[in-house]
């Protein structure tokens, strides 16, 4: 009888055991936050970046890279005197551009400018940088610096845009956009006047203080608005590490037009901090996003690259992204990806799912009762569909169950770890009770059809401007910026959606300052209310 106990005993602790490790993920659709422009590629000229399926394409705006798209000198000293005959992209740039354009919801494109024309710029002022390999200056054969190279590239490499060349940059910059429409048909969504303007580089590159970039970009705005160009701008691109993010953005800010014209500020992502969710990027990133909440711009991440073809480069990667999307709200994530000869590997089939988030989505709430279980919830109206992307960051195999008022009858979930390339691990419904188990260190997008309310499509999604909170992560205090009259109260839930802190307001307040000592560490979610308005925000709380 002793001995039936104690196995009966260790039967309930097995079971007891395997219950405990189902991690739940409780999404709310009434929750939103973001638009998600998209995920998509830095993208070079072959079959496999089309088959990552991405929402756009990033391209580089750069003689070398695009085709005669420059005067080989100034041959008339009026900016506004533009010969349409100097934009000529190379044919298999145009080629490639038709066949993604041809696909069902085809793929949108930005472009980036590397490197005015030469003869815009002052080369003495900031000479391209080179590689220093051994304690030797080298330039790689690939450089357009290198002696090797075509002479007529060399100059794309560092300098200074010149303060008289301005205008011609700007009328440069209308030559290229509208070679775009010419030779594709379709308008270029977005521009950059500048890829990480604090550097010089052995290629294409061109180096701005903040007042200057800022100071070229109104000069552009103010062209592209004058040709009636419906092209965008996305401006900034710079990196945390060099600490003039805001800076750059700050300058924008004085200049009307300039601010007209941009839809949204962006940035490079190189974090070392990966995995570690609320690690020094997610401030970095709080910061950024509180920023272009006051002037009610996106906030993109429009370049990242460097991850390793191993469990741990993925992880980075998962990690990276949710900060991203959650400390940043950002609403574009663009990677450094993938041409020939990298089909084979992890970080390709990584992205296959990521990309499988499409563009225009909106993000929800998907709390996870696990914190090495990375959550992140989608809705998409036109489509009609519900996701979530998932990584286990255990390195042991780890069951899941999806819950929410609104689930899909069905969702197919890919996944993507060593041995599994986006592939359809299974499906989750009512038979299995919306449950699965997800294998160690991987990502996985479960997405099935749903009935999505017009409540949460694009366009009753709160402006990111209403409600923002300062500092975030937060320890005692927090600071609510509203901008939007007429809020009537503020509630704080925990990540099982019980409401642990509630606030009422007088309907008046611009800031508002509530006490959160007594809330433990964890992920909260925010939720402010205005009539039949909801404008919710997440917060880290770390003691």
């Amino acid at each position: 009888m002793k001995k039936f106990l104690l196995l009966q005993s260790a039967l309930w602790i097995t079971l007891f055991s395997a219950v405990a490790q189902t991690a739940t993920v409780t999404l709310d659709i009434s929750k939103t936050y973001q638009k998600i422009t998209g995920f998509g590629s830095h993208g070079w000229v072959d079959d496999n970046t089309i088959a990552l399926e991405p929402a756009f394409y990033r391209l580089v705006v750069d003689r070398e890279y695009c085709g005669e798209l420059e005067e080989a000198a100034n041959d008339n000293s009026d900016p506004n005197l533009l010969d349409d005959s100097k934009f000529k992209f190379n044919q298999n740039v145009i080629d490639w551009a038709n066949k993604v354009y041809a696909k069902p919801n085809p793929p949108f494109f930005i472009a980036t400018v590397f490197s005015p024309p030469g003869w815009m710029k002052d080369m003495a002022a900031s000479p391209y940088a080179v590689y220093n390999l051994g304690g030797k200056e080298v330039l790689p054969g690939w450089s357009p610096c290198n002696a090797n190279r075509d002479i007529k590239l060399r100059h794309l490499c560092g300098g200074k845009l010149k303060a008289d060349m301005y205008e011609e940059f700007a009328e440069w910059i209308v030559g290229w956009i509208r070679a775009w429409k010419k030779q594709t048909g379709k308008d270029l969504y977005s521009i950059s006047i500048q890829n990480e303007p604090e550097f010089n580089e052995p290629y294409g590159s061109c180096v701005y203080t903040p007042a200057e970039m800022a100071k070229a970009g109104d000069v552009v705005a103010k062209k592209m608005k004058k040709e009636g160009l419906t092209t965008k701008m996305f401006f900034g691109e710079i990196l945390w590490a060099q600490s003039n993010v805001l800076n750059f953005y700050r300058e924008a800010t004085k200049y009307p037009d300039l601010m007209e014209r941009i839809d949204a500020f962006a940035l490079h992502n190189y974090d070392t901090d990966g995995i570690k969710v609320g690690g020094p990027s997610a401030t970095q990133w709080v910061n950024t996003a509180t920023f272009a909440g006051k002037y009610n711009k996106q906030m993109w991440m429009s370049e990242t690259s460097g991850f390793s073809n191993d469990v741990d480069g993925l992880m980075k990667y998962c990690g990276n992204i949710y900060n991203a999307v959650v400390s940043g709200k950002i609403n574009l994530w663009c990677i450094l990806t993938n041409n020939e000869g990298e089909a084979d590997k992890i970080m390709y089939y990584a992205i296959k799912v990521t990309n499988k988030v499409k563009a225009n989505s909106i993000r929800c709430d998907a709390i996870s009762t696990d914190a090495t279980l990375l959550s992140l919830g989608f809705t998409h109206y036109d489509n009609q569909t519900l996701s979530t992307l998932l990584t286990n960051s255990d390195a042991k195999e780890k069951s899941v169950k999806l819950v929410g008022a609104v689930l899909p009858d069905e969702l197919e979930v890919y996944t993507t770890t060593i041995g599994k390339n986006a592939v359809l691990l299974g499906k989750l419904n009512k038979a299995n009770s919306y449950t699965i188990t997800l294998p160690g260190k991987s990502i996985s997008l479960a997405i099935g059809k749903a009935a999505i309310p017009t409540a949460v499509a694009e366009e009753n999604l709160a402006p990111a401007v209403s409600f923002s909170l300062y500092p975030n992560p937060a320890n005692t205090e927090v600071v609510a910026n509203i901008s939007r009259a007429g809020m009537q109260s503020i509630a704080v839930y925990n990540q099982l959606g019980e409401q642990v802190a509630a606030y009422t307001l007088t309907g008046i307040e611009k800031e508002y300052v509530f006490n959160i000592a007594n809330l433990p560490s964890g992920i909260y979610t925010v939720q402010a209310q205005s009539g039949t308005q909801k404008f919710t925000n997440r917060l880290s709380i770390v003691k």
